[in-house]
């Protein structure tokens, strides 16, 4: 109805849409405009004004049945500018959100990137509709507190959610290896030091498990970590990233972050390869966070580097939050 809780926008294009639906699916004209007459007076009966309702018969009419069912299409230009939601709940007291965004757009344009970022025609409000009286008591999700005895009952058609398996999370493996022994952390989940953020680890992985993505903690430097994958398993991986650090060879992020403060935070003794697994254990902790299974037919590298990606981001390792991690922007933006 044309007064209820909705931006105004949505009101008024509601006659648009339900003439234009029945132009769409009226074959004859005749059919057409008698079906145009018989939903005008159900709307007027709704509260909508006979003007509104006139004018989006107009534009129905103009507008050409083959363009509604889809068989051609509008000609718009391309466009390579990406736009940005400014997603609001909508409330009626709330001030003219698009004049809002228009008056202080000034703000973005004070820095050059935020201004490339951020042009005028990129921002649009975007209202989110408030919870509703259907919403508050309904729910479209299966609770099985909801049903106590569904599990149990000889007939029920209910299946409750299945459980976590136990076995899943990073494992020790069973020959307690350098790695296990002295890095790995064994663990259900993880947390990013930077959110706080908890997820779960959903298979058992262990060092002789290939493809995996894996969580370094930094336990000197707060909030240092550095997410990556491997495609062999991480044994190897580790093997070299040590060999890396303890021979200054700056081959990735992590291994730069050590030597550039070997003399200080993590000043380590490289005398003997015992002694530099010994104090590197009390520097780094380790998590397998992921085993990828991509499927059949895919790359599995390009698959990992996706994967790592949405890691890095979804932890906040990268410069932009203060980590290390340097490899984000290879990440395709999909649309």
């Amino acid at each position: 109805m044309p007064t209820s809780c909705h931006p105004t926008h949505v009101c008024r294009n509601i006659p648009k849409g339900v003439m234009k639906r029945v132009k769409r699916n009226c074959s004859s004209d005749t059919k057409c405009e008698e079906s145009f007459t018989e939903y005008k007076q159900y709307l007027m009966n709704r509260g909508y004004s006979e003007q509104l309702i006139e004018e989006a018969i107009t534009e129905a009419k103009d507008t050409p049945r083959d363009q509604l069912l889809g068989i051609t299409r509008k000609n718009q230009k391309p466009s390579s500018n990406r736009q940005y939601p400014l997603v609001v709940r909508f409330n009626p007291k709330l001030p003219p959100m698009s004049k809002f965004i228009m008056k202080h757009h000034h703000i973005l344009e004070l820095t050059q990137q935020t201004k490339n970022m951020f042009p005028k025609s990129s921002l649009f409000v975007s209202y989110k509709m408030e919870k509703n009286i259907l919403g508050m008591i309904t729910c479209n999700k299966f609770k099985e507190s909801s049903y106590p005895h569904a599990a149990h009952h000889p007939h029920s058609s209910i299946t409750p959610p299945s459980t976590v398996d136990p076995d899943w999370g990073c494992r020790p493996c069973p020959k307690k290896c350098t790695l296990c022994q002295n890095f790995l952390r064994t663990s259900n989940n993880f947390t990013s030091p930077k959110t706080t953020q908890t997820f779960g680890i959903k298979s058992h992985i262990d060092c002789n498990t290939k493809n995996v993505i894996y969580l370094v903690l930094d336990l000197k430097c707060e909030d240092i970590f550095y997410v990556g994958y491997t495609t062999d398993c991480m044994s190897v991986r580790w093997r070299n990233h040590k060999s890396h650090i303890k021979n200054s060879i700056k081959s990735c992020e992590l291994a730069s972050h050590f030597i550039s403060l070997s003399n200080t935070t993590h000043k380590l003794d490289k005398s003997t390869q015992a002694t530099f697994t010994s104090e590197l254990k009390e520097h780094v902790a380790i998590i397998l966070i992921e085993s990828v299974k991509p499927s059949t037919g895919l790359d599995v590298e390009s698959f990992l580097k996706e994967r790592e990606d949405f890691w890095q981001g979804a932890l906040k390792s990268t410069p932009l939050f203060g980590g290390i991690n340097k490899r984000s922007n290879r990440r395709k933006i999909k649309t």
